[in-house]
Order: structure tokens, then C-alpha cells, then sequence
């Protein structure tokens, strides 16, 4: 059985003059994708911009090669504070609220270019299918999951993905949903990007930003921060969850169950910050909402061909996989029935 999962660039800590910097080394797949975040970084216009994005010291771009190296940061990850309660929630509640505030005023605010008709589809459609088909090759025992027509995820009966996307196109979803414009977002804005000062919610860092040169969609974004506000995917990542599954029957069945250390009111609080300034960038963005759904449901789908191997928590691919299912069966109760 095969186990190795696709891999991301390699990130080191280094010791140069006494000094700790990161160094962040792209593999050949990442290449083009860290070209970009070079571009992004170095090219900052403003002070207030460079303030939340961690600082080049230096680079190189070749066709052999690609790496840089930035500053250190002496903070803590938003996802490392989710998974441990070790923090007040106000503070996190207070980081939230101040990530937000600074997407929306100072990052989305930023034109880019006009967008394809053709975007949703090929950022979110066409990324699933390859994902999906990626995942099925890595590992033998997953092609029943991924091949089965129909699911039973926590007793509901959902839909193939795959089904739900054509049904999706040919009812013209994706043309109709499609933002009008492409601006300055992150680009992978989920809670292990966000670094912050417990002692100052107000001082914190975005790191590993992958916009692409054209600029992207505010909801690929915060869907990213869904995953961890709404779904909890910091705690599926570190294995605090349970999972079965049982394919005896024609449909095959699956449970599973996440858990946190933290209470639920606490993600209660943090969801109700995160939807009050979703709601007010509905205006600025046309039909958000529903985009950021489509866009959570497919980073779930689109994850698992990096978490199938030994080194990480058993099922985890499974899980966000069936996780993924799910999402996309409510979006499609949502908008079709």
C-alpha cells in the first residue's frame, strides 16, 4: 500500500551571526506557487501591509531552485491557541477581530484585475476533481471511499462530490456566483498562518502568503479560516477525533466525531465575530457567503492527498475527505433543493 503523501515546501530554522531566520526551500511542485510568494512579500506598497507580513532578509529564484529567508517570529499560532486552552478566549476573540478588520480594510481593499468568467471553476471545481483523483491513486484502500456513489456520513445520506459539481455546473452555479473582481487577499489565510502576542491581540503576523499574481477572491480566504472556527480542522490535524467506518452494506457508512479542549461557547463567540464581518463584506463582495461555503468545502476535499502517511493521525485523510462530502451536500441542499 502506498503511503506517501504530496509535501509542501520545507521550512528550517537557521542560525546565521547569531541571528534565528527561517529558511523556506520549495520543492518542484511548489516552485511556481513560491515564486509568487516572493513577489508578494518583497512587493508590499505600504507600510501598514508590511507591518502583518513577515520581512525577506533574502531570496533566490532559478529554474533549479527557489528559496528565501525571513525573520523570525517570537509569537504564537492562532491554531496552536485553538487546539490548547492555554489562552483566554478573549484574546483570541480580540486577534480575530483585529485579522478581520485588517483583511478587510487594508488587504481587500486592493484591486487586482478584472475576473474570468471561467474562475470558480478552475480555482475550485477542476482543483477538487485533480485533488480527489490524486488522493484515490495514493493509497489502494481508499478508492471504495472515493468511487462510492452515495455515502453515509454521521446518518446522512450525502451525494458524491463529483455528482454534486456537475449537477452544480449545469445549473450554471459557478458563472452565477463568480466574483467581478480579483484583489489582494493572503491566499492560504488558515489559523497556522496567523501568528500573534497573547499580551497584544493587536500585534500580529500573516505568514506564507500564496495569491496568486492576479490577485484572488476574499472567499478562498476566509474560508480558510473557517476550517478552524466552524470546523475545527486544527483539532483533526493533531488527532482529536474518532472515526469508523463500515462498508458491508451497498452504501458504505462512516461516523466521526471531533473534540477540543476548548467549550463550545467559546467557538460560539469566535464564529459570531467571524460572521458579523462576514455579513458586512457581503456588500463590497457580491454573494460571499455562499462562495466562502463552496471554497471551505473544497479545501477540505482538496487536502487529503497531503495527509495519507504514517506521520499523521490515522484516518486523518479520510476524515477530511468525508468532511469535505459533507460541506458540499449542505451547500447543494442550500442553493438546488
Amino acid at each position: 500500500m502506498k503511503t506517501e503523501d504530496l509535501s509542501f515546501s520545507t521550512v528550517r530554522f537557521i542560525d546565521v551571526n547569531g541571528q534565528r531566520i527561517v529558511l523556506k526551500t520549495s520543492n518542484a511542485e511548489e516552485m511556481d506557487v513560491t515564486k509568487d510568494q516572493i513577489h508578494f512579500l518583497v512587493s508590499l506598497e505600504n507600510e501598514k501591509l508590511k507591518s502583518k507580513f513577515p520581512k525577506v532578509i533574502d531570496y533566490k529564484v532559478s529554474n533549479s531552485e527557489v528559496w528565501y529567508t525571513m525573520e523570525y517570529i517570537e509569537m504564537i499560532s492562532l491554531d496552536a491557541a485553538l487546539v490548547k486552552n492555554k489562552i483566554d478566549v478573549n484574546i483570541i476573540a480580540s486577534t480575530l477581530e483585529n485579522v478581520l478588520k485588517f483583511v478587510r480594510d487594508h488587504l481587500y481593499t486592493n484591486y487586482r484585475s478584472d475576473c474570468d468568467i471561467q474562475y470558480l471553476k478552475k480555482v475550485h471545481q477542476n482543483r477538487v476533481i485533480k485533488r480527489v483523483k490524486q488522493f484515490k491513486n495514493l493509497c489502494s484502500d481508499i478508492k471504495p471511499l472515493v468511487e462510492a456513489d452515495q455515502l453515509i456520513i454521521n446518518d446522512k445520506k450525502c451525494l458524491a462530490p463529483y455528482t454534486i459539481l456537475e449537477i452544480l455546473e449545469k445549473r450554471n452555479f459557478f458563472n452565477l456566483l463568480n466574483p467581478k473582481k480579483l484583489v489582494m487577499t493572503h491566499g492560504d489565510l488558515e489559523a497556522n498562518h496567523i501568528f500573534f502576542k497573547p499580551n497584544d491581540p493587536s500585534n500580529f503576523k500573516l505568514i506564507d502568503p500564496r495569491m496568486p499574481t492576479e490577485g484572488g477572491d476574499p472567499a478562498y480566504d476566509l474560508a480558510k479560516l473557517r476550517q478552524s472556527i466552524f470546523n475545527r480542522s486544527h483539532d483533526m490535524f493533531v488527532g482529536n477525533y474518532s472515526y469508523h467506518e463500515d462498508y458491508s452494506n451497498k452504501t458504505p457508512q462512516f461516523g466521526y466525531s471531533s473534540f477540543s479542549e476548548r467549550k463550545n461557547g467559546e467557538f460560539e463567540r469566535l464564529k459570531s465575530i467571524y460572521n458579523y464581518h462576514l455579513q458586512d463584506m457581503e456588500e463590497q463582495f457580491n454573494n460571499i457567503t455562499l462562495r466562502v461555503k463552496l471554497a471551505e468545502a473544497a479545501h477540505f476535499l482538496s487536502a487529503p492527498p497531503y495527509f495519507v502517511s504514517f506521520k499523521h493521525p490515522k484516518n486523518l485523510a479520510k476524515l477530511l475527505y468525508l468532511k469535505g462530502v459533507l460541506l458540499i451536500n449542505e451547500l447543494y441542499q442550500e442553493v438546488i433543493e
